[in-house]
């Protein structure tokens, strides 16, 4: 199913898959912003950097991430990918030693690896169990070069391999889908962004113009694939939130709490602008934390020591 969306100024076809659609609509013309960046940046510095498992959903964007990264960090990419070339299985299956491996993926590649300036790339490694055995042997013996493996169900795999996943030997790292930040900055809504920020930390409303034209990318947001059932959780678990669900003897509920700048903070979720919750009354009452937050189509807000938040804005949690 495909919808028309404007982006920056072009109505364009977009489908359910929102990462992978935008993706495709600008590649080759401009560079879309995704978080991981700030992280990938970070581990190619590092003095103790191991060989990166990048984890996610398909189509999520692992790989138009782990590529612009190369384009821009490195000197060159050699990129492999186990579904589109299977072949590449019969060389790990010969020896997985980098100094045996190294030569043979240059030639693949048609250009030369050389350490720290070449960025390699492992895609789909989930269909090849010895790649991932041999990022063991990288960290091991050859830590020089900077190696990113990226899969989806790599534990599944790793269930079923006849050889040892790399435990200890190589960072991970999950990629989330697109969060409702990246999808505002991607259709060119970044002042809009910022107004977000500024009236979350200061509890005070958007500008109504603003409030209502938020809300409406927010719908789009979820109609192009912004899964409308985990949308918080999500968008929680971007920010590096564990999130945990509170019941009563009784029956009252919590959707969310998480622990926020050292404090426990009750999270309520409305879908609507109907924001009445007992159950959060409960809770405050019981555990008297230092403030909630409820989530709904409400403006931004402080009132009887809850601080309600767009749903839009899940994000600046």
């Amino acid at each position: 199913m495909y919808f028309n969306v404007k982006i920056n100024g072009y109505f364009v076809e977009i489908s359910m898959n929102i990462c992978h659609t935008i993706i495709n609509t600008f590649k080759g013309d401009k560079f879309l912003y995704r978080k991981i960046m700030r992280f990938l940046e970070s581990w190619k510095e590092s003095k103790y950097r191991k060989p990166l498992i990048l984890q996610g959903a398909r189509q999520g964007g692992k790989t138009y991430s782990i590529l612009e990264f190369g384009r821009t960090y490195y000197e060159n990419v050699a990129y492999f990918n186990f579904e589109t070339n299977p072949k590449l299985n019969e060389t790990f299956e010969e020896n997985i030693s980098p100094d045996y491996l190294i030569p043979i993926l240059s030639h693949i590649a048609g250009q030369t690896i050389v350490r720290e300036k070449t960025l390699i790339v492992f895609d789909e490694v989930q269909l090849c169990e010895r790649a991932l055995t041999s990022l063991k042997y990288f960290c091991e013996d050859a830590p020089g070069y900077h190696i990113i493996a990226a899969g989806s169900l790599l534990f599944v795999a790793a269930g079923r391999a006849r050889f040892s996943f790399p435990v200890g030997k190589a960072d991970m790292k999950i990629l989330y889908p697109m969060d409702m930040e990246e999808f505002m900055l991607a259709m060119g809504e970044g002042s809009l962004v910022e107004q977000i920020k500024k009236c979350f930390a200061a509890d005070v409303p958007l500008p109504s113009a603003l409030h209502h034209a938020a809300m409406g990318l927010y719908r789009q947001y979820l109609v192009v694939g912004g899964m409308a059932e985990n949308y918080v959780n999500v968008q929680l678990s971007i920010n590096g939130y564990s999130t945990y669900y509170w019941e009563s003897d009784r029956g009252a509920e919590i959707d969310f709490v998480i622990q926020r700048e050292g404090k426990l903070i009750p999270i309520e979720v409305k879908s609507a602008d109907n924001t009445k919750a007992k159950s959060l009354k409960v809770y405050m009452e019981t555990y008297k934390p230092d403030y909630a937050i409820k989530l709904s189509a409400k403006n931004f807000g402080f009132e009887d020591g809850k601080k309600t938040v767009p749903l839009y804005a899940a994000f600046c949690i």
